[in-house]
């Protein structure tokens, strides 16, 4: 079974059909459930998923562009290798402690490693001076 246009599936259909290579649902408004499926390379452009369930899911190598994940939590995940740029951490915690203020107490640390090392060179070169 193989949807190549656009596929408006009425409330309670099933697509069993191991074969299907393209599904294509736009503008649905019912709750969608998907179960043991494979769905790599899939795209979500313009979707709303508030309130949305994802449990034992695979997202490796997923790329999240301009996502809203205010009030979400994340609990028994892997972020092995994840890089968040561009990001606003008002309220966020990991482990129960603030982001915001743990990535301001490893400023202040780097900071204070910084002049230190500033301190151990100039007095590197006044004993070189000697």
């Amino acid at each position: 079974m193989v949807f190549s246009h656009t596929t408006y599936l009425p409330l309670q259909s099933h697509v069993h059909s191991p074969t299907t290579t393209s599904v294509n649902i736009k503008n649905a408004k019912e709750a969608l459930t998907v179960n043991g499926s494979q769905l790599a390379t899939s795209k979500f452009e313009n979707v709303g998923l508030a309130n949305t369930v994802f449990d034992d899911v695979n997202l490796q190598q997923a790329r999240f562009t301009n996502v809203n994940l205010s009030g979400c939590t994340f609990d028994d995940v892997n972020m092995t290798n994840v890089a968040i740029t561009n990001v606003k951490l008002t309220g966020m915690t990991v482990n129960g402690v603030s982001l915001y203020e743990m990535l301001q107490v490893y400023r202040a640390h780097q900071a204070h490693q910084a002049h230190q090392a500033h301190q151990a060179g100039a007095k590197t070169s006044a004993a070189d001076e000697q």
